[in-house]
């Protein structure tokens, strides 16, 4: 079975509510320094995905979901403690910083 990478997912998506805001402009909403939040919140969500990238790579083992059995550690400290996979959170995140940079409702 083939597996999409998550990046290109997180691509897809962002192009999808590009593409939603741009064929319904009257789907959106506009609200005092919405750029500036949506472009902080995305910020916020690439450095967290960095640094789990990093916490990856410190235990030697691979972050790519496609590629498990490469896997050499579990990593079970830190956010891993409270969530299952928060690069996945993280790329929610993501979505929603670029829904509000845009200000589309197709978040």
């Amino acid at each position: 079975m083939k597996f999409i990478p998550p990046p290109l997912v997180l691509l897809a998506c962002l192009g999808l509510i590009g593409l939603v805001h741009c064929s319904f402009p009257s789907f959106g909403f506009d609200f005092g320094n919405r750029f500036e939040i949506g472009t902080l919140v995305a910020l916020i969500a690439v450095g967290a995905e960095l640094w789990l990238v990093r916490r990856f790579r410190q235990a030697k083992t691979t972050f790519n979901p496609i590629e498990v059995s490469k896997s050499r550690a579990l990593i079970t400290s830190g956010i891993y403690a409270y969530s299952r996979n928060p690069m996945y959170v993280g790329q929610m995140l993501v979505l929603f910083g670029g829904g509000l940079m845009i200000g589309s409702y197709a978040l």
